[in-house]
């Protein structure tokens, strides 16, 4: 198992938890009360800064309980290994209520993503595959 290094930079922070012994992502909470409006966005702190460790990122992503239940989508995020700022989530609201966040409630998932380094080269033309160009649409619906 791998350790993830974090620090609470405010005292009402929660510390990550997995909801589920075979969960891949681990909750984030929110360390304040936000209210996020009818139709619109607003950045909700977690009170926690990672030490990503280098060939990783901390790739955050929605719940679908706030999707599905609220109306709620977490915008994915990526925090790189060198960034040691308080992590926050910006979350839409797709409803036409207000709907307010408690501190400590539950508003993204998280998880470490190996990141490895490329590098890249340029050519005339790809190699085909069957798919080939096919993009949006090309397998149907």
């Amino acid at each position: 198992m791998m350790k993830l290094t974090i620090c609470k930079l405010r005292d009402s922070a929660k510390t990550p938890s997995y909801a589920h012994d075979d969960d891949a992502c681990f909750d984030l909470h929110a360390a304040e009360p936000t209210v996020l409006p009818a139709n619109a966005a607003a950045i909700v702190p977690t009170g926690l800064a990672f030490a990503v460790p280098d060939g990783y990122a901390l790739d955050i992503r929605g719940r679908s309980g706030m999707a599905f239940g609220l109306n709620v989508a977490a915008w994915h995020g990526t925090v790189d290994a060198g960034y040691r700022g308080e992590v926050r989530v910006l979350l839409r609201n797709y409803s036409d209520n207000n709907i307010t966040i408690k501190a400590g409630d539950r508003i993204a998932q998280a998880r470490l993503t190996p990141s490895p380094r490329v590098t890249f080269e340029v050519t005339e033309q790809l190699d085909m595959t069957e798919r080939g160009m096919g993009g949006f649409g090309s397998s149907g619906v």
